[in-house]
C-alpha cells in the first residue's frame, strides 16, 4: 500500500545519509551529481515535505523524474531504507512524470497503435518520426505481434505435479506470445496442468510507479478475482517486473512464482531432444545473459543460471552494464536520451562479447534492448531463457 505522508517522513529519516547507495545507482553512475542519486532524492523529498523545495524548483523534478526504480540501491542500504515506496508516495504527493494516458496506453495497449507500430518498423520509418513520446512508443511498439488467444487449459504431458495459473499481463499477448507460448510448453512437459484465466490484466506497476494509486488498487482487485482459485498451487509468470509487483502488492491466494524458477526445479537433461541441439552435439552458440533489476530483488538470478545450464551447446556470458538497462518502466518513453545514457556501457559490453542471442525475463528490459540495438545497427536476437528451453525440447 502507498506510504501516508506522515509515513513517508517517518520511512525517509531512516536514511542516514551514508553514500553506500551511489555506486549502485546508475543514474548517479552516469551524471556524477548526488541530486541523481537516491540519498539525493530522499533529501529533495524530506525538503519537499518540510516546505523548503517546491516541485517546480530547478532541477527538482528533473531528478526524482529521471529514478530508474531499479532498486539495487535497497540491497546496499545498512539502514534497511524501503526506498521505492518513499518514490511511489511523493509520486502520489508531489508529481509523476507520467501522465495519465500514457500510462493507460501502455496497460491497456490498443490494436491500432500496435498496427501502426509494426508498419513503421517494417517500412523502416520509424526512425523518421519527430523525437517525442508518440516516436518512442510506436518505436516499441514496432516489435510487437497480432494479439494471441490462449485456451483456458493446456494438460500436463506427462504424471501431473500440480497445476498452475499462467499471469501473461498487459503486453505478454502481444509483446511476448512466443514466450507465453514457450512457458506452456515448458511447465507441461514438467507435469503442470496450466490454466490461463480469461479477463485478467495489467499487474498495476505501470500505474504505481507513477503515482496512480487508484489504478493500481484497481489492477490489484482485478486480478485478485481473477486468480481467486484454490486449485492453483501457484500463479506464475513469465516477466520479473510482474512478478515482483504481484509479490509486493497483488494480494494473490495463490503464491507467485517465475516460470523460469518452477522449471529449473523440475527439469534435468533426460527432458531434452539429444538430436535437436539440447545436449547433444552442435555448434556451440554464445548466450549473453542480462538479469533484470526486478530478479534482482526477487533473488532469482541462480534459476535463469540453473535453467541454461541444462543447454551444454550454450555458452553463457553474464552482461550487467550499470546493472540496469535503462528500460525503467516508462523512463525509456519519457527520458529516452537518459535510457540510451544508461543503456551504453551494456551496449558496449554486447559488442565486446559478441553474443549470438541475449537472453533477458522482464518484458520492458526485452524491448528496451531491442530498441537500443535496432537504433545502433546491432542485429542479435533477444530472447527469453524459457524460448531457448523449448527450443531444446523439438
Amino acid at each position: 500500500m502507498i506510504l501516508t505522508p506522515d509515513q513517508l517522513l517517518a520511512e525517509a529519516d531512516r536514511c542516514v545519509k551514508c553514500g553506500l547507495c551511489l555506486p549502485l545507482c546508475p543514474t548517479y553512475r552516469v551524471h556524477r551529481d548526488e541530486s541523481e542519486s537516491p540519498r539525493g532524492r530522499i533529501a529533495l523529498i524530506q525538503g519537499l515535505h518540510g516546505g523548503l523545495l517546491q516541485y517546480s524548483d530547478a532541477g527538482v523534478r528533473e531528478s526524482l523524474d529521471h529514478c530508474l526504480m531499479c532498486r539495487q540501491c535497497e540491497g546496499g542500504c545498512p539502514s534497511g531504507v524501503r526506498y521505492a515506496e518513499i518514490m511511489d508516495a511523493s509520486r502520489v504527493l508531489y508529481g509523476s512524470p507520467v501522465p495519465r494516458d500514457l500510462a493507460d496506453r501502455v496497460a491497456k495497449p490498443s490494436k491500432a497503435l500496435l498496427g501502426v507500430g509494426r508498419l513503421l518498423q517494417r517500412a523502416g520509418a520509424d526512425k523518421l518520426l519527430q523525437d517525442g513520446i508518440n516516436k518512442r512508443l510506436l518505436s516499441l511498439a514496432g516489435y510487437s505481434s497480432s494479439a494471441e488467444r490462449f485456451a483456458p487449459l493446456y494438460p500436463a504431458k506427462c504424471e501431473p505435479v500440480g497445476s498452475v495459473a499462467l499471469f501473461t499481463g498487459c503486453q505478454g499477448p502481444t509483446t511476448e506470445p512466443r514466450v507465453l507460448k514457450a512457458a506452456i510448453e515448458c511447465l507441461t512437459v514438467c507435469g503442470y496442468a496450466v490454466h490461463v484465466p480469461e479477463k485478467q490484466g495489467c499487474c498495476g506497476a505501470v500505474y504505481q510507479h507513477a503515482g496512480f494509486d487508484e489504478a493500481a488498487n484497481a489492477c490489484r482487485d482485478l486480478n485478485q478475482t481473477v486468480f481467486d482459485n484454490k486449485r492453483y498451487s501457484s500463479v506464475a509468470t513469465v516477466s520479473s517486473g510482474c512478478s515482483l509487483q504481484l509479490h509486493e502488492y497483488g494480494g494473490l491466494d495463490a503464491p507467485v512464482r517465475e516460470v523460469i524458477d518452477v522449471v529449473a526445479s523440475h527439469l534435468t537433461r533426460e527432458h531434452f531432444n539429444r538430436q535437436q541441439g539440447g545436449v547433444g552435439e552442435g555448434v556451440e552458440r554464445r548466450v549473453g545473459v542480462m538479469i533484470p533489476c526486478s530478479q534482482k530483488k526477487l533473488g532469482g538470478e541462480m534459476a535463469v543460471y540453473q535453467l541454461l545450464e541444462q543447454l551444454t551447446d550454450c555458452n553463457i556470458l553474464s552482461l550487467n552494464g550499470l546493472g540496469c538497462c535503462g528500460a525503467g518502466g516508462l523512463n525509456m518513453v519519457l527520458f529516452p536520451h537518459e535510457a540510451e545514457k544508461i543503456a551504453e556501457p551494456l551496449l558496449e559490453e554486447i559488442r565486446a562479447a559478441r553474443p549470438d542471442v541475449i537472453v533477458t525475463s522482464n518484458v520492458g528490459c526485452a524491448m528496451q534492448l531491442r530498441d537500443q540495438m535496432h537504433e545502433q545497427g546491432l542485429s542479435i536476437p533477444v530472447k527469453h531463457p524459457l524460448e531457448l528451453i523449448a527450443e531444446a525440447f523439438r
